[in-house]
């Protein structure tokens, strides 16, 4: 558990029994935050053509997350891609972005009438890091981890919209770490 914007939160994964999340309420906790697993959920990188039946298990958690009288905050990807994206480029290819917005579109489209609190991305520079080259001779950025940071960058500005769209009230962040200097 961290304190965060004067928040306790947790995290954990989709299954989650209700009795430990009525654990964390008793303790103080008021957001649950869960990575949803784009790879899973739209395999084949293309059009979100999604079964019903795979995202049953964040509509239960979302349903037992606000029983316990907490927030859900969902985050839409950590870092994974679905295998036929990272073929074509990872990040680094400008159609990804695209795929996460499609992504988002059914996503949220499903758990917005619930989930206000999203997080488009979590930790944006490690995602573009692990871009096939990642960073070039002597820790300079390579054209491949720039044009992943330009896309990743662009895949948050456009999920945030289709988000506005389907949720109410949407608070949308992207996460960006800075790496520390040597």
């Amino acid at each position: 558990m961290t304190q965060c914007d004067e928040a306790l939160w947790a995290c954990s994964g989709p299954i989650l029994p209700s009795s430990d999340l009525r654990i964390g309420r008793r303790l103080g906790l008021q957001i649950f935050q869960l990575t949803l697993d784009w790879s899973a959920l739209q395999s084949k990188g293309r059009r979100f053509r999604c079964d019903p039946a795979h995202l049953e298990p964040y509509d239960r958690v979302v349903d037992h997350v606000l029983e316990q009288d907490l927030e859900p905050y969902f985050c839409l990807s950590g870092g994974e891609l679905p295998a036929s994206l990272q073929v074509d480029g990872g990040w680094a290819a400008r159609d990804t972005a695209k795929r996460f917005v499609d992504y988002t579109e059914g996503v949220s489209r499903r758990l917005g009438d619930r989930v206000e609190r999203w997080l488009t991305l979590q930790d944006l520079s490690a995602i573009a890091s692990r871009t096939r080259r990642g960073l070039g001779v002597a820790a300079e950025p390579s054209r491949h981890y720039l044009q992943s940071v330009h896309h990743l960058l662009l895949a948050h500005a456009w999920a945030s919209d289709v988000i506005g769209e389907n949720v109410h009230h949407p608070r949308i962040e992207v996460e960006v770490r800075c790496p520390e200097p040597d």
